[in-house]
């Protein structure tokens, strides 16, 4: 099955996304970059439905499959509905600490932007992302953005408004596209998680990023070595120190997105990956066999046969183990949303959360 890599910004993507890219080429996977093939067909990477519709107008001339031996990377909050709608295609992303990834982009759109200027101020045309921005944030955030004296806690409070509870928002425009923005509250919070508990087969948590990557590679069936494997981009902005009422005021402009990426990370059980890296060994163990099955005598390929079979019934039966403790993490979250006790103590953790404002 094919694999798409949902990358959030600001959660250590590119190093998640450079490491499969390396693995895939190294063993044939099909690459489909989604956020740099819509940068050169239109300048900016917020056109990642004119970028797959090429990639699949590539694949119908050489004959090549979908769905098989391919790893989709998609890069912005935009619908694509094949992503979403292909039963084929095997969906996970990453997630960072709401008040963090906030932070982290602030200063890293203001070190873009600040480069994108110097070059207009030296003569060159702005690039499509520098305008999409610019429309985006309004003259006044913008300008605050490239203003070199500018206050980094203003700047980060601004920015954070500007993104209120941006899980909440980045899901709801790839999973719903043709909704209105809404207003969100504790209930429609946990709604979504739900719903993105359904659409992504792995949530990872940032910044265990080698988890995740062998994660993919067991999704996949690519052989990953993470110290062979793993690329180290980095790509961070220097963040000043930020005042401690500024970052309270981050997360009270967060709240529900801490109510959000708690839901989803408690739905994806982490002893889970244990298994799941237990079956890759065995996988690779199999592999052994059968080369060492070609060079026996018959009374020994019987043998080894007999053993290969075992092992897989047994790596199907952990398989299909795996499927119902997962399923059974989800139950468990949807019954204790819905629980009795949950419900008669929601005015205590508003005013628990209230208090830590």
């Amino acid at each position: 099955m094919a694999l798409m890599f949902f990358h959030i910004p600001r959660t250590g993507g590119s190093s998640v996304w450079h490491s499969l890219a390396v693995v895939a080429a190294r063993q044939n996977k099909i690459i489909a970059d989604l956020y740099h093939q819509s940068k050169e067909m239109v300048g900016h990477p917020f056109a990642p439905n004119e970028a797959i519709q090429y990639f699949h107008d590539f694949l119908e001339k050489t004959n090549l499959c979908f769905d098989d031996d391919v790893i989709y990377h998609h890069h912005t909050y935009h619908n694509v509905p094949y992503l979403l709608e292909s039963d084929q295609i095997q969906r996970v992303t990453i997630i960072r600490d709401p008040v963090s990834r906030v932070i982290s982009e602030a200063f890293h759109m203001r070190r873009f932007l600040r480069d994108e200027h110097a070059k207009i101020v030296a003569g060159h045309s702005p690039g499509g992302e520098y305008e999409f921005h610019r429309e985006k944030f309004g003259e006044s955030l913008f300008n605050e953005f490239i203003a070199i004296d500018s206050d980094p806690d203003a700047l980060v409070l601004n920015f954070a408004r500007l993104h209120q509870n941006y899980y909440l928002s980045y899901f709801s425009h790839f999973l719903h596209p043709q909704l209105e923005p809404k207003v969100f509250d504790e209930h429609t919070a946990l709604d979504l998680a739900r719903q993105v508990c359904q659409a992504f087969i792995w949530v990872g948590k940032f910044p265990i990023l080698d988890e995740f990557i062998n994660v993919c590679g067991l999704l996949t069936d690519l052989d990953v070595s993470i110290e062979q494997d793993m690329q180290h981009i980095t790509n961070s902005s220097d963040a000043p120190s930020l005042k401690p009422e500024t970052l309270a005021q981050v997360k009270a402009i967060n709240l529900l997105d801490y109510v959000f990426t708690d839901a989803v990370l408690a739905a994806y059980d982490r002893r889970l990956i244990s298994r799941l890296i237990d079956l890759k060994e065995r996988r690779t163990s199999n592999s052994k066999n059968t080369l060492d099955y070609s060079n026996a005598k018959p009374a020994e390929q019987a043998a080894l046969e007999q053993e290969i079979n075992q092992e897989r019934l047994r790596e199907s039966a952990a398989s299909a183990e795996l499927a119902e403790n997962l399923a059974q993490c989800r139950s468990t979250l949807e019954e204790m949303r819905n629980s009795i006790s949950w419900q008669v103590t929601k005015p205590l953790r508003m005013i628990i959360s209230r208090s830590k404002r």
